[in-house]
């Protein structure tokens, strides 16, 4: 199954090795729960400090797998909000964490952007 554009576009980012590149996709007022911090982001400046070590693993990509839903939202923009779902694993040459995400997307005057991203490990079965 392929995935959305707006996952290939986060995935691309954080393939980058940039902190700023994955962080310029959330809005300003996005909020963060992120797969390795117990803390919830509420700032670009949090969200870019996540990031930062994160970006910093050797070898680090990540990598999904399973089907992803997408449900589209009404939205206050008119132009539409977006709910994607899925599994992904963040990977680097010392291991892998299985996740799921959700990322909630909103497109306003054209550009899309990230208002909630929650990441968490896959429990064990």
């Amino acid at each position: 199954m392929a995935l959305h554009p707006l996952t290939e576009r986060w995935l691309a980012a954080v393939s980058t090795g940039e902190p700023a590149t994955v962080t310029s996709l959330y809005a300003p007022n996005a909020v963060l729960l992120p797969t390795l911090a117990a803390d919830i982001r509420t700032s670009h400046e949090a969200i870019e400090r996540y990031f930062v070590p994160l970006m910093q693993k050797p070898g680090i990509h990540v990598t999904t797998w399973g089907e992803e839903r997408v449900q589209r939202l009404d939205s206050p923009s008119q132009e539409g909000s977006l709910v994607i779902s899925g599994n992904y694993s963040f990977v680097w040459d010392e291991g892998d964490l299985p996740s799921r995400y959700t990322f909630v997307w909103d497109v306003v005057n054209g550009r899309a952007q990230i208002l909630t991203h929650h990441s968490s490990v896959v429990p064990p079965a």
